[in-house]
């Protein structure tokens, strides 16, 4: 097999997998991919595959250990250090997993699921201030982002600026008409008056 049908292959095979993520079949997705990583093993996305389908699967050691061992092979993979974050919060260490998330960004500042996992985590620490400017960041990069509009809104509303809620909560329903999570939080906000008596 020539260099472009590898890649074809390659790009084909991982195409079929991401299919199985729809249809939650997690055994499947872990099957293929070792598949794929016996053939192109220092190919880091099979791996970052791998790890997502053990952490969906509740494996999160066996995940933990996938992302361990691909950053072996790519040190400065920020999208294995966003994942191992996450794995490490799952676990809730904390400090190793706010370690991960800054080395991810050290590398690409502007990685948005860095800094929406980062946000989550600061969020989760009540350490709500510093979200909020984590979120907005996210937010500046990737405004179509559903789920950094969501938790934008959410945070908003843990500090009650509810205005500010109501703002992205609005944005997010007419970027995306069928987030019913979204309308229950706008219709929650609308049903309160926020005027000072």
């Amino acid at each position: 097999m020539d260099n472009k049908s590898q890649i074809d292959f390659f790009k084909l095979e991982i195409e079929k997998i991401n299919k199985f993520f729809v249809k939650k079949d997690y055994e499947l997705i872990i099957k293929k991919t070792k598949e794929i990583i016996k053939k192109f093993p220092k190919t880091i996305q099979p791996y970052n595959i791998l790890g997502i389908a053990y952490r969906k699967q509740e494996k999160v050691n066996e995940a933990k250990q996938v992302f361990l061992d691909a950053l072996k092979i790519n040190p400065n993979s920020y999208s294995l250090m966003t994942n191992l974050g996450s794995v490490y919060k799952h676990l809730n260490n904390f400090s190793k997993s706010e370690e991960m998330y800054l080395k991810a960004l050290k590398i690409k500042s502007n990685y948005t699921p860095a800094l929406e996992n980062y946000a989550n985590l600061k969020r989760e620490k009540n350490e709500i201030h510093e979200s909020i400017e984590l979120y907005e960041k996210a937010y500046k990069i990737s405004s179509n982002s559903e789920s950094v509009l969501l938790s934008l809104s959410a945070t908003y509303q843990i500090v009650g600026k509810f205005d500010l809620s109501k703002k992205f909560l609005k944005i997010l329903t007419q970027k995306f008409p069928n987030n019913t999570i979204a309308d229950k939080m706008l219709s929650d906000l609308l049903d309160y008056s926020f005027e000072k008596d």
